[in-house]
């Protein structure tokens, strides 16, 4: 069966990760990367077995706010038979963070010995640690529960994967963890990694925000953990501090956020009572670890 290419070339990073996010759910595969022969161009390329997909990927492209020109720009091409699903989670290096060693399947008996294995396949969901954000996130899971091991509920916003539920999940054995998603197939992905992963105990809700009943029960939250962008975390700062807890023991993770973007993301959790206790930056991206009551200490 052929496979066909439908290559965007954006020239932001945030906008390429907007692109990538709108592609996945209709890609047979994806990725997104900086250009190395253009350095500041970013190439997303979404795979696909049916001809006819070019159309539909040009029209989630236009929908994309500022990506309107770009889907007319996008290129389509017949690829080589090949397994490009295959071939493109293959070139996918295992990645270290945290302690953990996150890896595809392929690469699953090169990794015994070298960290506490996450096996996440490239595939329809977000998150497979080759990302800055993914990378900062399971660093600050580890630092969370280093310092704090005694989490009890935990809420994972905007799963994608599942890889930071998972990643709580071993940190955190005894917790109760909720992890959620917009996108259903995401939901489906991330409770199949789950599964892989023996992790099976976390409940995964496809919602928006945290308002749905399997969310609202468990609050409050002593740990939320959210890697989504910069503007959604702004706008739902007031919700996801009204499920968390009100002692000195609740922390709350956010990235998918640009360096750049991080101080007006943090100044609006302060607003709602919070300080940073770290701040983690990868390959251009932030991930803030916040808690209750605590001065700032940005690093690392």
């Amino acid at each position: 069966m052929s496979t066909y290419a439908f290559t965007v070339v954006c020239e932001a990073a945030d906008l390429a990760e907007h692109v990538a996010d709108a592609l996945s759910p209709h890609a047979d595969a994806l990725s997104w990367f900086e250009d190395a022969d253009a350095p500041g161009l970013w190439r997303v390329i979404a795979y696909a077995e049916a001809a006819a997909s070019a159309n539909a990927f040009r029209q989630v492209v236009a929908d994309v706010p500022g990506a309107a020109a770009l889907a007319s720009m996008a290129s389509w091409e017949q690829l080589p038979d090949t397994d490009w699903v295959a071939e493109s989670q293959a070139r996918l290096a295992p990645v270290h963070a945290g302690g953990f060693v996150v890896h595809g399947s392929h690469d699953r008996d090169a990794v015994a010995d070298h960290g506490e294995p996450i096996e996440i396949e490239a595939g329809a969901a977000f998150g497979t640690a080759h990302h800055g954000t993914t990378t900062g996130c399971l660093e600050a899971i580890t630092a969370v529960a280093q310092a704090h091991p005694d989490k009890a509920r935990i809420l994972d916003l905007g799963t994608g994967s599942g890889i930071l539920a998972i990643a709580a999940r071993r940190r955190f054995p005894g917790a109760r963890i909720v992890a959620s998603d917009i996108d259903p197939v995401a939901v489906f992905v991330a409770a199949e990694n789950a599964r892989l992963n023996g992790a099976e105990a976390i409940a995964f809700v496809e919602a928006d925000g945290v308002n749905k009943e399997p969310i609202r029960a468990p609050a409050p939250y002593d740990l939320v953990i959210a890697n989504i962008l910069a503007g959604p975390l702004i706008a739902m700062s007031g919700d996801v501090v009204r499920v968390l807890e009100g002692g000195e023991r609740a922390h709350v993770i956010l990235s998918g956020l640009l360096d750049e973007q991080a101080d007006d993301v943090l100044a609006t959790y302060i607003a709602e009572g919070l300080a940073c206790s770290s701040k983690i930056q990868r390959d251009g991206w932030t991930t803030l670890i916040l808690a209750r009551g605590q001065s700032t200490n940005a690093g690392a």
